[in-house]
């Protein structure tokens, strides 16, 4: 890191005398810089002076003076010492350390375990996860791109065993990447329309997985009208609505496959849908009871009142889902026509983000 010398009004502060218990206690657990050994090796007001000369040195690009960036420094440094503004802790702890000062990216993984899709098949972005949570930072992404668990996969002829078996992997390099006693966070969300939706909502608060995941349900304006009329709601995927026979071969293959996440020796569980005897009401597995009916056209539909009330239930009971509305969102998107839709948030929702794009946190008193 690089080495600077404090100037008078930062070793004449009585910062750490101003802070509370808890305070001094968060910067020696969280913030500080620590040697080789991992012994702390500077103070509080130390750390706000490297924060605010890493940020100031940046107006050396767009021709600032080194006066002016000297008072741009102070400035900074006593916003941040009078504790009226702090910047998110990644911007705290990674300042003058040459890594990401983000606090928070979305990924956006393709329906692909082939590396040569520019590197975003869904190990590439697991990866990618894993090197942002190495610098502390969270990530969040929208898992609808992949493929229903039972679905055939016709370039390697096999089965798809679906988001949540994936989502599992990105869950599984969280619980290893560790930086500085903090861990990861996420956020996964899976359109309320995609097959496996109910297999979604039931992973966390009810099998117990994703333990590293914040998940919320990607709400549209069609599914809440037809929560508001006490009406039904198609299913689709990549903008095809699901079938009855194509349920049905989901089913077909997760049982004569043995795939889409059933342990060696164990019986796989079956798809969250099922079709009653008749083939004209969709059952929830895990309850046996009626969560939809095949149309006219044959296709798979959910009773939206009934999928609202599961989503309320377990939300009211363990705080997951949540919920993203992902229409109100892109209604006021103003780089929708450039950009396209914004489809997930950063982990704890504050932000919803582009692909790609990440975002900094602050706190303003």
């Amino acid at each position: 890191m690089k080495e600077y010398k404090m100037p008078s009004y930062v070793t004449n502060d009585n910062l750490e005398e101003r802070l509370t218990d808890n305070a001094n206690w968060t910067f020696n657990k969280k913030y500080l810089n620590r040697d080789d050994d991992g012994e702390i090796v500077e103070t509080p007001k130390e750390r706000f002076y490297v924060v605010s000369r890493t940020m100031a040195e940046v107006e050396k690009n767009y021709g600032k003076s080194e006066q002016e960036i000297n008072e741009l420094t102070k400035e900074f440094y006593s916003t941040m010492s009078s504790l009226d503004f702090l910047p998110g802790g990644r911007v705290l702890t990674n300042a003058g350390r040459g890594i990401s000062l983000f606090n928070c990216y979305v990924l956006d993984p393709e329906d692909s375990i082939d590396p040569d899709d520019d590197l975003h098949d869904i190990f590439g972005e697991v990866r990618k996860g894993a090197r942002i949570h190495k610098e502390g930072g969270g990530t969040g992404y929208n898992f609808s791109k992949l493929r229903p668990r039972g679905g055939y996969v016709k370039k390697s002829k096999g089965i798809a065993s679906g988001p949540i078996s994936f989502i599992g992997q990105f869950d599984k390099a969280t619980d290893i990447i560790n930086s500085g006693n903090r861990r990861g966070a996420n956020m996964g969300i899976l359109d309320v329309d995609h097959p496996d939706i109910l297999d979604f909502i039931y992973a966390k608060s009810v099998r117990g997985e994703l333990e590293n995941f914040n998940v919320s349900v990607g709400a549209t304006d069609k599914f809440m009208d037809a929560v508001v009329k006490e009406d039904y709601f198609t299913l689709n995927f990549q903008g095809k609505s699901l079938k009855r026979d194509e349920l049905e071969n989901y089913q077909r293959n997760i049982e004569e496959n043995k795939l889409g996440g059933s342990k060696v020796g164990e019986k796989p569980r079956p798809t969250s849908l099922i079709l009653s005897e008749d083939k004209k009401e969709v059952l929830d597995s895990y309850t046996n009871e009626k969560v939809g009916k095949i149309n006219k056209k044959d296709e798979v539909q959910l009773y939206a009142p009934k999928l609202i009330e599961v989503i309320s239930n377990l939300a009211w009971e363990t705080a997951d889902p949540g919920m993203i509305f992902l229409d109100s969102i892109n209604k006021d998107n103003p780089l929708i026509k450039t950009k396209g839709p914004i489809k997930a948030t950063n982990p704890c929702g504050e932000q919803p983000l582009h692909p790609y794009d990440a975002c900094n946190l602050g706190s303003l008193n």
